[in-house]
């Protein structure tokens, strides 16, 4: 009993962990965002299901790197407060490694949805079908307030 009492305080705190970085990193939602967009093109656009855990992978890799760095980002604020040289270059360097991700899951999905199979069926629903056209422009608007999050 105790065990599973302590599993499940671990993934507790994971949640906790998780929900504070996306309540407080702009970066993190923003990446969000993007994954929702992705998860509805690949959908609407019939992604082949070979390709679906590339894109879960391009997923966690961005997310589970922009955690670290918000882990990284806070120690650093913690143990030294004031300007460092070494600590703004151990910021960057953490940031770098998010870029990194984030720019090989660009080319991942550029790979994928640029595909003749998959840009073709998009491009043809969404001009058979303008309400949907619409109601992607329209979800916009919710993004970018999710993404900007609360002004401090």
């Amino acid at each position: 009993m105790r065990r599973g009492c302590k599993l499940f305080r671990s993934f507790e705190s994971a949640m906790r962990g998780i929900i504070s970085v996306i309540q407080r990193e702009r970066n993190i939602r923003i990446h969000l965002c993007f994954l929702c967009y992705v998860l509805f093109f690949a959908w609407f656009g019939q992604v082949p299901s070979t390709q679906i855990p590339i894109l879960f992978l391009c997923f966690g890799l961005v997310l589970a790197a922009e955690l670290f760095n918000s882990a990284i980002e806070r120690i650093c604020d913690r143990v030294h407060p004031e300007f460092d040289r070494t600590i703004r270059a151990v910021k960057d360097i953490a940031s770098g490694g998010v870029l990194v991700s984030a720019i090989m899951a660009a080319l991942a999905g550029v790979w994928i949805f640029f595909s003749p199979a998959v840009l073709l069926p998009v491009l043809h629903k969404l001009f058979a079908q303008p309400v949907i056209t619409l109601l992607g422009i329209l979800s916009l608007i919710p993004a970018y307030l999710f993404c900007r999050g609360k002004k401090n």
